[in-house]
């Protein structure tokens, strides 16, 4: 006859082994699971921001400046060109207020910053401080597994503070740029853009610009090259992106200004002709502004 204490000791060990294994086996899980690059923090200021989700964080029109889109990958492609993407999305809100990529680089150049030093926030905030902006956009792609992490903050320009922040996942590289377009759409209601306003205007990002990482680029360094060196540094460069993407509706109207500022208004018409037959294939906003041709040679539209 058994013991009933030996019985009990038994059944405890048996528990006790068995909690053991599962808390183990726990711990090991917890170990293997990688967190989100740049995980969002739960600062008390976002904790308030996220309590008061429906209310505006800024005041329509209010200026904000455009920081860069942060390359944390080993893709060189990623460098530059996120940010002109992001600039596009933000430029189809007739809500916010964003320093035009000209007079950014005014303030730059009387602040004694050189034009290739890296966008960093604390370069961003200076500007701001210097064009009493009251908030900055920058963000982050990095690599997480077989996809990427679209990271996109707004924050105060004298304190630094984030405001609100969004962070999305892309499964593959085809997808970033719509996926950047719905970080930005949701960081707009956040912001405080009313919902209607966001819905009229928010073009699919790749049909805005494009979901061709090359023509993207190519682009970007054609603006870049337009507003620091002059049209003939421009036209290749813009040139290669409408090769690249025939589609590329604004890349065509870029490259038809970058010919009118050279002087050769024959191709410049020949340009504006084709990106007005592409206009549906640009920004909401873009396509309401957009003009005849002619007056796209004397004024500019897209």
């Amino acid at each position: 006859m058994r013991r009933p204490c030996l019985e009990g000791l038994r059944h405890f060990s048996q528990v006790h082994l068995c909690c053991g294994a599962i808390i183990s086996i726990g711990i090991v899980c917890l170990a293997v699971i990688r967190p989100l690059p740049r995980a969002l923090s739960a600062s008390p200021g976002l904790i308030a921001s996220a309590e008061r989700e429906n209310r505006s964080v800024l005041a329509a029109h209010d200026l904000i400046i455009l920081g860069d889109v942060a390359n944390n990958t080993n893709d060189a492609i990623f460098e530059g060109t996120l940010r002109q993407a992001l600039r596009t999305a933000l430029d189809e809100s007739p809500w916010l207020n964003i320093l035009s990529d000209v007079s950014f680089a005014s303030i730059r150049k009387k602040t004694g910053q050189p034009p290739a030093a890296a966008l960093r926030d604390e370069v961003v905030r200076a500007v701001c401080r210097q064009t009493h902006g009251v908030a900055f956009v920058s963000g982050s792609i990095d690599r997480y597994r077989t996809g990427f992490v679209i990271s996109l903050k707004l924050a105060d320009c004298l304190s630094g503070q984030t405001l609100a922040e969004e962070q999305r996942m892309a499964s593959r590289k085809a997808k970033i740029v719509d996926v950047l377009g719905g970080a930005v759409r949701r960081l707009r209601e956040k912001i405080g853009e009313p919902h209607d306003s966001v819905q009229r205007f928010s073009t699919p990002l790749s049909q805005a610009t494009t979901s061709s990482f090359a023509a993207l680029k190519a682009w970007s360094l054609g603006l870049k090259a337009l507003r620091e060196k002059g049209a003939v540094a421009a036209v290749p460069l813009l040139s290669t992106a409408v090769k690249l993407e025939p589609g590329f509706a604004t890349a065509t109207y870029d490259l038809g200004i970058a010919y009118r500022n050279a002087g050769e208004e024959g191709r410049a018409r020949d340009l504006f002709t084709a990106a007005f037959a592409l206009r549906q294939r640009a920004s909401t906003r873009k396509r309401s502004r957009h003009c005849s041709p002619v007056s796209q040679l004397r004024h500019g539209g897209l």
